[in-house]
């Protein structure tokens, strides 16, 4: 599992998500949203932005982006 899909995961669960609640926020069918949860499709951008506002979270933070490393140059 990735580390994109592990976070995705995680933060469902974390929030208490359904895949299925999620899709409807999105939104997207529960099947096409457990693909990618599980690795096996990438959202476009505009289904990631829509991830990363339901789930409160940065796409950064989800793609695994160091910030850090652009702060710096």
């Amino acid at each position: 599992m990735s580390i994109f899909s592990e976070r995705l995961y995680n933060e469902r669960l974390k929030q208490g998500f359904t895949q299925s609640d999620v899709a409807k926020l999105i939104p997207m069918t529960q099947s096409s949203y457990s693909r990618i949860e599980n690795g096996f499709q990438e959202p476009n951008l505009t289904q990631l932005k829509r991830i990363a506002e339901v789930l409160n979270i940065s796409i950064d933070y989800l793609l695994d982006v160091d910030t850090e490393f652009f702060n710096n140059q």
